[in-house]
């Protein structure tokens, strides 16, 4: 009699554990994206590149939101109208659209804060995104529970006053052989930043928890590398990640994009 009870508990206990498996796979596949775009009127132009290399993804988001500041009926109008002209019929958007003037901080946050992903992933209007970029973030989520942050080096384009490096030589960083990622472990005082030292590490993908801990300020610049400083202060460096590909291109203030012909047949 006590044997068939050992084994009849042992049955069970199999099953409650195949059941959390599945529900947490479940969950896993559920992962939801939401890409936030901070915009301003000037910019308006240059996003239709990064809205077509949104997608281009080889996953595509759930949702794109775009915080548009210092906006006139006529900007949104015009936002809302490339939105339409350029993500797929399925990638559902937004655009959170103020007269009031924000830097790209402020906006980030707006923009956050009306998204409704698990992960929300940020990116600037006037850069592109490789297209396996989205995909490898939400990975990288998925196989670490208790990642925050997942950072993606960036190419940059070069134009005439100066040129970029496309390394990621001013990041200290370690690697994960095992999973084949980089951890950091330690950003530089951003006191002691010069006007030519750069991070290589592209724009930030947080777990929404992120938002809801830490914000953005309205600075001029600056703000992004604040940002990740108070990510790394407050969750630590074992809960950052860098993806060792390039997958994010950063055009630089002189860029002058070009736009090829939209479509939304996808």
């Amino acid at each position: 009699m006590g044997i068939n009870n050992f084994l009849i508990f042992i049955i069970f206990s199999i099953f409650i554990f195949l059941f959390l498996i599945s529900d947490s796979f479940e969950f896993s596949k559920s992962l939801t994206v939401s890409i936030c775009i901070p915009l301003i009127p000037r910019d308006i132009p240059k996003i239709s590149l990064m809205l077509q290399s949104i997608a281009k993804q080889t996953v595509l988001p759930n949702e794109v939101v775009v915080a548009l500041s210092s906006a006139t009926e006529s900007d949104e109008s015009n936002i809302r109208k490339i939105l339409v002209d350029n993500l797929p019929k399925k990638v559902a958007w937004k655009v959170v659209s103020t007269s009031d003037h924000y830097y790209a901080g402020s906006n980030r946050n707006r923009a956050a804060k009306a998204s409704s992903g698990d992960i929300v992933s940020f990116a600037d209007a006037d850069d592109e995104m490789m297209p396996r970029r989205i995909q490898l973030i939400r990975e990288v989520f998925l196989k670490n529970p208790t990642c925050m942050c997942v950072l993606t080096p960036y190419v940059v384009t070069k134009n005439k006053k100066r040129t970029y490096s496309t390394e990621m030589a001013q990041m200290k960083m370690i690697k994960n052989v095992k999973k084949g990622l980089f951890a950091i472990y330690h950003f530089k005082n951003p006191k002691k930043y010069k006007k030519k030292y750069h991070i290589h590490h592209g724009v930030p993908s947080v777990r929404r928890d992120v938002i809801h801990t830490i914000s953005q300020s309205n600075k001029r610049r600056g703000q992004d590398v604040e940002f990740l400083h108070n990510v790394l202060a407050h969750y630590g460096k074992d809960r950052i990640m860098l993806i060792g590909e390039p997958l994010y291109i950063y055009h630089g203030p002189h860029y002058t994009p070009t736009y090829p012909a939209a479509s939304n047949d996808f």
